[in-house]
């Protein structure tokens, strides 16, 4: 799902090395603008900035 209000998106991920095993989990995005042309559905490409105790996605664009 992608909430444009929230400025959220729910990504089914791979393992991410050192930091959590594969999941489905919905992350925020540090601009909203980020979502812009992003749909449900779409495999994406996406960088992750972690802050004790949040991830927030830094980048996020459509897989190629």
């Amino acid at each position: 799902k992608i909430n444009m209000q929230l400025g959220s998106v729910e990504i089914d991920h791979e393992d991410i090395p050192n930091m959590m095993p594969p999941m489905k989990m919905e992350f925020y995005v540090q601009d909203k603008k980020m979502l812009d042309g992003l749909a449900v559905g779409d495999k994406v490409d996406f960088v992750l900035e972690y802050k004790h105790p949040t991830e927030t996605i830094a980048a996020i664009k459509k897989a190629k």
